[in-house]
């Protein structure tokens, strides 16, 4: 074995990936990411304007006005604090140029740690180029709504896996870990959930095989069922939330009994907890302190990050409808059974469980990349491969065992944010499983490789022809990367073919002629005709186009998503303005303004007349005076 080991040093150092060689190539990989990320970002804008709305809550924020009381949002402080030290103690200006920027180094940075994520796992630095390439394609939507809490959230969740590969013998790992999951809490409520339960489902899963921790796992695999049928049971008389509760029960059921079986006894266990739990009520006091402190009132804390939120699900589902998607559900709970039950024997299956990871790991890597839905559909329930089939008896394996379940288990139960948006939040729930098929595949090809026919045959080659061949992959990885994936000429070629928006905080933003024609318009005419003036359905970017604050903080979304007493105050401070205007967008799809809703729906569809019409925008000058 230790020869075998010299020898794998020598070609690896053969091979090239030692010193300034991988870090061109990491820089060239890099270079192509930037210059992707750039053209795209800069020549998007989303018709439904998130990022105007999540930097006109940020704006009130840092103008004083407490969170959730004066401020209508349903993310968590953290993001919010976050944001304030990046625009007050940093001094980074609150546009769409640099919130633009922000987005593309969250969403790079990311990449590059699950890039390392991988390489850790699998000590080698093949997996992590091929993470990165998959990363970034994948994170691409980031780019339709810069700025969002999203970015935060999955930058979180990748650097956790990074943490977690320290091992949880380390309890400086597990204090960071329950760090990340209050601020993953505080800034979206059901990802911290999901990561705080997976988190203690992989430390009771490694425990030992004692009756104590026998009952603990029981009672977790219990207890993650109830989950699962109370957050789908509202739900569960539509088809397609019928089918994606029961790829969400496959999922973090079974890679939490293959665990078990595989992996159990190879940590402490549940006695773990006691750091994780400190640190999580460390963080999760100071922050609910701060906020306190800054003017937000519990009650309304808890209204805006919990109860709207679970009823807005309903009034922004967009379904994850996949064909045939259950069919994949039932083979992978069917195999991950077998496996679990003959795992002893696993020898007799060593070809059939190799051959599945290699051909998950394809799947995902390869053929799915970039399609989270299909992924979500087909290979979210085939994430017990992470863990089964790989050596568990060294001390090295032992100690590595924490990472692998504990990324196993986070993608299973992360899997769960597309529900019931099936939108961006799709991408990040599936932003994990990224490594989990690289990690596969790589188990599957390491077996391949240590078959003694395919190491008499490398080890006959010379180091020069080994280096040869890896500079022709490494070429041929960047080739696939920047010309069939991202391809940053095309994205240039589109980003100058287009006219600059040209408008205040957006000089780097291209878009299509006619949107540009609309905006700038619109932007003209309120700044000429109006001291101020809201939107409907939210388009908060005009704000910031025009340079004229809103009269309040609380209008920064669609007239349904405020109650009757935000309503009111919207209305009373049109009632103050000079010359308020309202710009309504043509109603369609799921972000429709529905008429004669509260105070405010009564005042647009009765008390005001339509002064002009941009686009698809009418501005609407409501009558004097107006009514209570």
């Amino acid at each position: 074995m230790r020869l075998q080991g010299n020898k794998s040093k020598q070609h690896s150092s053969a091979l090239g990936f030692t010193g300034w060689i991988a870090a061109v190539w990491a820089l060239i990989f890099l270079l192509t990411a930037v210059a992707y990320a750039y053209y795209t970002s800069f020549s998007y804008f989303a018709f439904y304007d998130d990022e105007g709305f999540l930097m006109i809550c940020v704006q009130g924020f840092l103008g004083g006005h407490p969170l959730y009381n004066d401020v209508l949002t349903y993310y968590g402080p953290c993001y919010y604090f976050y944001e304030w030290f990046i625009h007050s103690v940093l001094s980074v200006p609150l546009t769409h140029d640099f919130t633009t920027a922000l987005c593309i180094f969250h969403w790079l940075m990311t990449a590059s740690v699950l890039a390392a994520v991988g390489g850790l796992m699998t000590r080698s630095a093949w997996v992590g180029f091929f993470v990165f390439m998959q990363a970034t394609l994948h994170l691409t939507p980031l780019a339709r709504e810069p700025g969002h809490p999203q970015e935060l959230v999955v930058l979180l969740l990748a650097a956790a896996v990074l943490v977690a590969v320290g091992g949880s013998q380390r309890s400086s790992v597990l204090v960071v870990l329950g760090a990340i999951g209050a601020a993953l809490v505080f800034t979206k409520i059901n990802v911290g959930v999901f990561f705080g339960i997976a988190l203690l489902s992989a430390l009771i899963s490694l425990g030992p095989w004692s009756r104590p921790h026998r009952t603990w796992f029981l009672g977790a695999l219990v207890a993650s069922g109830l989950a699962l049928l109370f957050l789908f049971g509202r739900h569960l008389g539509e088809t397609w939330a019928r089918v994606y509760f029961g790829q969400a029960c496959v999922a973090i059921l079974t890679t939490t009994i293959i665990a078990r079986a595989f992996w159990g006894g190879s940590q402490p266990g549940i006695t773990r907890a006691f750091p994780v739990a400190t640190a999580f009520a460390g963080v999760s006091i100071l922050l609910t302190s701060v906020l306190l402190l800054s003017g937000t009132t519990f009650a309304a804390m808890v209204n805006n990050l919990v109860t709207e939120p679970y009823k807005l699900g309903d009034l922004f589902a967009g379904h994850l409808e996949v064909p045939y998607a259950s069919w994949s559900s039932a083979a992978a709970l069917l195999s991950g059974l077998t496996v679990a039950v003959f795992r002893k024997r696993m020898s007799r299956f060593q070809p059939a469980l190799v051959a599945a990871k290699g051909i998950y790991g394809l799947l995902g890597t390869l053929l799915l990349v970039g399609y989270c839905n299909h992924e979500l559909g087909y290979l979210w329930p085939w994430g017990w491969l992470l863990l089964a089939g790989v050596e568990t008896e060294s001390p090295a394996a032992r100690r590595a065992a924490f990472a692998r379940v504990f990324l196993g288990l986070q993608a299973a139960w992360q899997g769960l944010q597309a529900y019931p948006i099936a939108g961006t939040e799709a991408v990040v729930a599936t932003a994990l499983q990224i490594v989990v098929c690289s990690v596969c595949l790589h188990d599957a090809i390491k077996v391949v490789m240590a078959a003694p026919w395919a190491a008499r045959r490398l080890s006959a080659l010379p180091p020069r022809i080994l280096a040869l061949l890896h500079t022709l992959l490494l070429a041929s990885l960047l080739y696939v990367f920047g010309d069939r994936w991202c391809n940053p000429v095309s994205a240039r070629r589109y980003y100058q073919s287009v006219p600059p928006l040209g408008l205040r905080g957006s000089k780097l933003l291209r878009l299509p002629p006619e949107e540009v024609e609309v905006y700038r318009t619109l932007t003209q005419f309120l700044n000429n005709e109006c001291d101020t003036f809201i939107t409907v359905p939210g388009m908060e970017s005009l704000h910031f186009w025009t340079g004229k604050p809103p009269p309040t903080y609380l209008n920064a979304s669609t007239v349904v998503a405020m109650n009757y007493n935000q309503q009111t105050q919207v209305v009373a401070a049109l009632e103050k303005a000079k010359r308020p205007l309202i710009v309504v967008r043509e109603a369609g799809g799921i972000y429709a303004y529905t008429p004669d809703t509260g105070p405010l729906g009564k005042l647009i569809s009765q008390q005001c007349r339509e002064i002009r019409r941009i686009g698809r925008f009418h501005i609407l000058e409501p009558q004097r005076p107006l009514a209570p």
